[in-house]
């Protein structure tokens, strides 16, 4: 709700565009439009009209006198005053720079701070926006596995009143690193199946806000990579363009009201509340899991603030019943239960669970046994889990049941269950697209129960879609052993024209192999068993190298060393070996945890030599979409062997002594 439209002037030319673009936007609301100058304290007049708003206030008598305008002058921070004013009104609009000029444009201006900081939409607009022939496009840029009510209620509320096209862009980041032009994949492929699965996404999101605002016509559009370049080219034909903000004050993007010719608006989550502003008390507790650090700060609550905004007012038409999918499901479940650290697993009956309103129920069919489940289940890493608990972070089933406030899953849809349940979405390294850095994360089969069970809940924005044609018995291992290696080749720097070495070639191993080899390296198998050679060898490793009888190091140097090691293999000595094969430059990637967790590497030669030690764990939403969009079209190849979950104590001795090629996957179909 819009009591009126709030512009705030301060004499530049920016505020007297944005002035008069909130004048014709509160014309089409039905709203009077409230000018507002900010004085900063100690130095603010007598109460009335303000000056910068005197000449405004003629031009805007002259052009619309069916307008009612108000003036007025208050004192304070501007940033905070015009943010407090916003969120009363509902919405503000605000040049793109005020009268600093050079100043203002490299150390930033209070239109930024304020539409980093306000809990309102705010628009940005710059100098000389000029109106598009026509009603032209309202354009929202979002992430259609994470659509925001807020952002997109605004911009079909936007369209409806102006009669425009809603074109909606969606769009990930490109991958890192370059992918050989002779290997088995071309970028483009990977593109071409992401975009066409996005998109799929991206209308079933667009269309359950269509009934609310069936006069809208729509256009969605997933571009793959290249999502800022697509807005910037969108933003030259468009009224205006509509952007989500989950980022804080410090991470927010200049380039917004930099270079895009036509206003901007920054949407924040409905009920959002500010770091800065949460209220003592109003915290969950840290996160937990080997991935994050005791002592650390825990998300806000996203509770209502003050002020009227609230974009979830018009709620899109929801899909499922939840409560008769639980009675579906029946009033209890199978699931392997860790209870004691030094006993086998218990296999018990335990309630389905419910999910929370920001949770989705999935019915299990596949879920990988990887060797963090078994650490996990022995306690043995320094950061425990809290038993009883249900391991596995490898699921892969199909949703029955959606939380209210979940938007963007559907029941009957597949997805899998990723190490990482869930992060804050507002530190440096969320917004960074690093989350699993997150020190409030919480992980499934640790922090939060796995995927040993026939049902689980899952928090709604961090399941990943498995496209169709993915055998679930194939999507549990990549969900984990595959975006983990995938992140690691990521890291490694592999491109064509380098040599990466793999030391382990087991369940990550195995798909390490064939990820180095689309990357275009040159790719070193390392292992200790002719089983997993033979493998190494079937599937393309240009030199295969059997740690029991040749010495590591000494044969990957006379190739020339390594430009990167992938360690994979739970031993020191492998690292150590890993480590020695290393051509000057090369970079050490370490992504096995061994339970004594310590490792001694001579300082001399590493400085020496300019080596980099690294460590990669798992990898994003995105990793592992990418993950799947390689498998989708045929391109790799998961070497897994399935089991009854009843035999899940005897699968891990097996896997503990040696006995796997490369993954177990429990059938939990049936």
């Amino acid at each position: 709700m819009c009591d009126s439209v709030v512009a705030g002037v301060d004499g530049s030319e920016e505020s007297a565009a944005a002035a008069r673009w909130a004048a014709a936007d509160a014309l089409r609301r039905g709203v009077a439009l409230r000018l507002v100058h900010v004085a900063p304290l100690g130095r603010h007049g007598a109460a009335g009209q303000p000056a910068p708003a005197t000449a405004l206030l003629a031009e805007l008598a002259h052009a619309l006198p069916e307008l009612d305008v108000e003036c007025e002058t208050l004192p304070g921070e501007p940033w905070s005053v015009l943010a407090a004013v916003g969120e009363k009104q509902g919405l503000l609009v605000l040049g793109t720079r005020g009268t600093g000029r050079l100043a203002g444009r490299l150390l930033g201006s209070v239109a930024l701070r304020t539409a980093a900081e306000a809990r309102c939409p705010v628009v940005l607009v710059p100098e000389g926006a000029a109106a598009p022939d026509g009603p032209g496009e309202v354009v929202v840029g979002m992430r259609a596995e994470r659509p925001s009510g807020a952002v997109l209620r605004f911009a079909f509320a936007e369209a409806a009143r102006r009669g425009a096209v809603l074109r909606a862009l969606e769009g990930g980041a490109e991958p890192h690193g370059t992918l050989r032009t002779d290997a088995p994949i071309e970028p483009q492929e990977i593109r071409r199946a992401l975009v066409e699965a996005e998109t799929v996404r991206l209308q079933d999101a667009l269309a359950r806000w269509q009934e609310t605002y069936p006069a809208v016509r729509t256009v969605a559009e997933a571009t793959g990579w290249g999502a800022s370049r697509a807005l910037l080219e969108a933003s030259q034909r468009a009224a205006l363009v509509v952007l989500g903000r989950r980022a804080p004050a410090s991470r927010w993007p200049r380039r917004t009201s930099d270079t895009w010719p036509t206003p901007s608006c920054t949407t924040p989550a409905a009920r959002w509340r500010s770091s800065r502003t949460t209220r003592r008390g109003d915290r969950r507790p840290a996160g937990r899991g080997p991935s994050a650090r005791r002592g650390c700060p825990a998300r806000p609550l996203r509770t209502a603030g003050p002020g009227r905004w609230d974009g979830d007012t018009a709620k899109p038409a929801r899909t499922g019943d939840l409560r008769g999918a639980v009675r579906r499901a029946g009033n209890t479940m199978k699931a392997a239960v860790v209870r004691d650290f030094t006993a086998p697993l218990v296999i018990e009956d335990r309630p389905v669970p419910t999910p929370a309103p920001h949770q989705v129920l999935v019915r299990l069919e596949a879920c990988g046994l990887c060797h963090t489940d078994i650490h996990a289940a022995r306690g043995d890493w320094p950061v425990k889990p809290t038993p009883p608990f249900v391991p596995g972070h490898e699921g892969v089933g199909v949703v029955e049941a959606t939380g209210e406030l979940v938007r963007h899953v559907r029941v009957g849809e597949r997805v899998a269950i990723p190490w990482l349940a869930d992060a804050c979405g507002r530190c440096d390294h969320c917004v960074d697209g690093r989350e699993t850095l997150c020190p409030a994360q919480h992980n499934s089969g640790y922090s939060v129960d796995g995927g040993y069970a026939e049902y689980a809940v899952a928090h709604g924005d961090y399941v990943v879609p498995v496209p169709d044609g993915i055998d679930p018995l194939d999507a549990a291992p990549l969900t984990c052993a595959g975006v983990t290696a995938y992140k690691a080749l990521k890291v490694s720097g592999a491109r064509p024209g380098t040599r990466v070495l793999v030391s382990g070639i087991g369940g990550l191993g195995h798909l390490a192999l064939q990820y180095a080899r689309i990357f275009g390296a040159e790719t070193v198998a390392v292992d200790v068993t002719d089983d997993k050679l033979k493998l190494a060898r079937d599937l393309g490793a240009d030199h295969v190298i059997d740690a029991r009888t040749q010495d590591v190091a000494a044969e990957v140097q006379k190739l020339g060393g390594a430009d990167a090691a992938i360690a994979l293999a739970v031993s020191n000595d492998s690292f150590r070996a890993a480590y020695a094969a290393l051509r000057r430059g090369g970079t050490l990637v370490l992504v096995a945890l061994p339970a004594e967790g310590e490792l001694t590497l001579p300082v001399f030669d590493t400085v020496l030599n300019g080596t980099g030690v690294v460590g990669s764990i798992v990898g994003t939403r995105q990793d592992l979409a990418e993950v799947f969009a390689l498998h989708a079209l045929g391109r790799t190849r998961v070497i897994r062997e399935s089991r009854r979950l009843d035999d899940v104590n005897a699968c891990i001795t097996e896997v503990l002594d040696g006995k796997v090629a490369a993954r177990l996957v429990f059938d939990l179909r049936g």
